[in-house]
């Protein structure tokens, strides 16, 4: 038994020694990660939709530059958000649920599909015709989608080790980030107000980001 206790315990300070913090990753780096991935491959159908609009729809702005607008929105939103549940294990849980919300939103405009939406309306209507959808799509599209998407990182951001940060520590440094981040989107919401946030309130590229189509609905 009281070897038992010593191996344990042995255990327990090696995963908490200085060598294995130096080797683990930050909270605010992995959220940030997963926000830029979230904000450039969970909206390629976006993308996509953007860069095929035609002309008269950029009024006088170019594809690159309402989209790399509408990509800021989003990396600071979701910077924001991914902040405020920057406590574990809940930033781990709540980020693979954003991964993979934003993964079949995605395979499900990238095939001209609506997005998938949260409320009791909407459920009721057209989960139905949505699971339908899925079905009949072959499997190397879920693959594709599904897989790359979400799963891949799902995979990398559960076995990770993220560096544990004292609640006295991590209190301010949230408040900080919290900060941080409200102030860029603010910055970038300022800088387009006059110009390019007219032009996309005009279209539906804005309904089309994600994942806070989805999560939008939630309110309705």
């Amino acid at each position: 038994m009281a070897l038992r206790l010593f191996h344990v315990t042995e255990f327990a300070q090696s995963s908490i020694s200085p060598a294995a913090q130096r080797s683990s990753w930050h909270p605010l780096t992995v959220l940030t990660l997963i926000s830029l991935w979230l904000t450039l491959t969970g909206n390629l159908p976006l993308w996509r939709e953007i860069s095929r609009a035609p002309e008269a729809a950029y009024a006088g702005h170019g594809a690159f530059g309402l989209s790399l607008y509408l990509a800021l929105l989003c990396l600071t939103s979701l910077g924001l958000l991914l902040t405020l549940f920057n406590w574990s294990p809940l930033l781990k849980v709540f980020a693979i649920v954003l991964l993979w919300l934003t993964a079949v939103n995605a395979e499900l405009l990238w095939t001209g599909q609506g997005v998938l939406l949260l409320d009791t309306a909407h459920l009721q209507n057209t989960l139905g015709p949505l699971i339908t959808h899925l079905s009949h799509l072959p499997w190397w599209q879920h693959l594709l989608w599904l897989g790359l998407l979400a799963g891949l990182p799902t995979l990398w951001l559960w076995n990770i080790n993220i560096r544990r940060v004292r609640l006295s520590r991590r209190l301010p440094q949230n408040l900080l980030m919290i900060l941080v981040w409200a102030v860029a989107l603010a910055a970038v919401w300022f800088i387009g107000r006059d110009s390019l946030l007219p032009v996309l309130q005009g279209t539906r590229w804005l309904d089309g980001l994600s994942p806070f189509n989805t999560l939008l609905s939630l309110a309705h």
